[in-house]
Order: structure tokens, then sequence, then C-alpha cells
């Protein structure tokens, strides 16, 4: 710092950098389901990284609302339904 009086230093101060953690890995994928028309299946999965942990499962590539836990039941099937995924894992 300093004036038309003078210059000061202060003390200097430390500063500690940590690493960003490690990115998400599948450590156990989730496994293909069949199922007949009116039951449910259930998808699981085990990841790795640093925490926090976060899951989104998707239906079609649309997020399944409150579907954030390592798995995931579907209501009752349909024929129509296919395409169950995870994503955004961090």
């Amino acid at each position: 710092m300093s004036n038309s009086a003078g210059t000061i230093t202060s003390h200097q101060a430390a500063l500690t950098v940590n690493s960003t953690g490690t990115a998400p890995t599948i450590t156990t994928a989730p496994a293909n389901q069949t199922v007949s028309a009116g039951q449910m299946a259930t998808f699981s999965l085990l990841a790795a990284c640093t925490a926090p942990l976060a899951y989104q499962w998707q239906k079609n590539t649309v997020a399944i609302f409150g579907a954030t836990s390592n798995s995931y039941t579907t209501p009752v099937t349909t024929t129509a339904d296919t395409s169950i995924a995870v994503f955004g894992l961090h």
C-alpha cells in the first residue's frame, strides 16, 4: 500500500491449492433388464469419485424427476418404455 506519506508491505499470506479431485467413474454399470408389460424394473450402479457424488437417471434422454440416487425403480412399465440411463455423475 502506498500514499503520499510512504509505502508499507503487509506480511505474507499463505495460499493452499487443493487438487480438483477425481472424475467420477462407474465401477459397476447398470444391467439390462427385461420385464413384461405391467411389471417394474430396478436399475442400480456403483460409482466412485471425490465427494460429493450426484446421480440423475434419464429416460429417452430426459431427466426423471426425483431419480437422483444410485438406483432407480421404474413405475409399472408399458411396451413403449425403453432407454433408461444414468447421467450427470459428478
